[in-house]
């Protein structure tokens, strides 16, 4: 058996290709390509793998139907294509970080904390909590270098949720 690996992004190719050699497999090649406009024949495989979740990419997103098209018409009477999706409710349940987080201070110093999870379509969902004063949050967030907007104001902190926030500290949220 043998089988294409196609992917748009030429880094992941590049790793792909790197595995492959380490494993000595001679049975795979690899191939730059948009799952929007597979550059196959019609009826080319029997089998078709989309992995990690591909419909949810940016580039694919909102085109499902001309990926599913694409796959029809590559795929054998009879083929069979599957879709990995991965579990979002899964993935972002606690400890799992969200995407991003940002946080708004008002003039007398009040913290809105603007929280991005995907909900288990993979679509994003955003929470506001406001953050209450002398708690562990709030006192974080008083430590962090805001960056200063063009109108002198640093109203506005973005953070990537590397390490996620202690859960006990969400205890000192309130749901806006």
């Amino acid at each position: 058996m043998e089988g294409i690996g196609i992917d748009i992004c030429q880094g992941d190719l590049d790793r792909a290709e790197s595995k492959r050699q380490q494993r000595k497999i001679t049975n795979v090649m690899f191939q730059h390509a948009d799952a929007t406009a597979l550059p196959f024949r019609s009826d080319s495989f029997e089998v078709v793998l989309l992995l990690e979740d591909v419909l949810a990419y940016p580039s694919t997103f909102g085109k499902h139907d001309i990926v599913v098209s694409e796959l029809r018409r590559v795929l054998k009477e009879g083929g069979v294509a599957v879709h990995e999706s991965m579990n979002w409710k899964w993935e972002y349940r606690w400890p799992y970080p969200p995407s991003d987080i940002s946080f708004t201070r008002s003039a007398t110093n009040n913290f809105t904390m603007h929280r991005i999870r995907r909900d288990v379509s993979g679509l994003e969902k955003t929470q506001d909590y406001e953050v209450l004063p002398g708690s562990p949050l709030y006192q974080w967030i008083l430590e962090q270098e805001w960056p200063v907007s063009p109108q002198g104001v640093n109203a506005q902190l973005e953070v990537r949720e590397y390490t996620p926030i202690p859960e006990e500290w969400l205890k000192f949220c309130s749901v806006s």
